[in-house]
């Protein structure tokens, strides 16, 4: 009998290769899936930050006093429009990305947006004007930079607390976000 020459995968052979990249695919999909969550953090992080540092710069410029916020605005009004208010528009300082979350989710604007607060102190009696910056940005998804404050004396960032719903405690508080019809907030910023 005459033996033919087979060329190709049995039936044993591909299953073993299916089963090989299904073990491989198990186990790597969790990690790459932590991965991009601590990515998005980061980048939501470099935003809180690059979102201070533009409010720094613009209140130290200026010579602001007091309390100063800057918030987000989805209207495209030109500066001085937008600024008859009397706040600050992040968008005239950053460009427009920053009204994006990394988890591609809108910032919330409006009173209860995100926002940079700035605010200076004055101590008569050590003659030293204190000036601390803090961050509370939130997406319509709910993830949320809370409590991002600067250390006064050298402006670094003391707090930066990345947060979500599961975060929160049991008031439903945390920092300076809170939970308002299941939806996570920033405080009401005055008028």
């Amino acid at each position: 009998m005459k033996k033919l020459n087979k060329k190709g995968f049995t039936l044993i052979e591909l299953l073993a290769v299916v089963v090989i990249l299904a073990i491989l695919v198990t186990v790597s999909v969790p990690a790459v899936v932590k991965y991009l969550g601590t990515a998005r953090r980061e980048t939501y992080a470099t935003n809180a930050l690059r979102a201070i540092d533009a409010a720094k710069n613009d209140y130290v410029n200026k010579g602001y006093t007091g309390v100063k916020y800057y918030t987000l605005d989805e209207t495209d009004h030109d500066a001085t429009e937008r600024n008859s208010d009397g706040r600050i528009y992040l968008n005239d300082l950053l460009d427009k990305k920053l009204n994006n979350s990394p988890y591609g989710e809108k910032l919330v604007t409006g009173s209860t947006g995100s926002y940079v607060k700035a605010e200076s102190t004055y101590d008569a009696a050590t003659r030293q004007t204190t000036t601390t910056f803090s961050i509370c940005l939130v997406d319509t998804a709910g993830n949320a930079v809370a409590a991002a404050t600067t250390n006064a004396s050298d402006g670094k960032i003391t707090a930066l607390n990345l947060i979500d719903e599961s975060t929160l405690s049991a008031d439903n508080t945390y920092a300076n976000v809170h939970v308002s019809s299941g939806v996570l907030v920033c405080p009401t910023i005055p008028e």
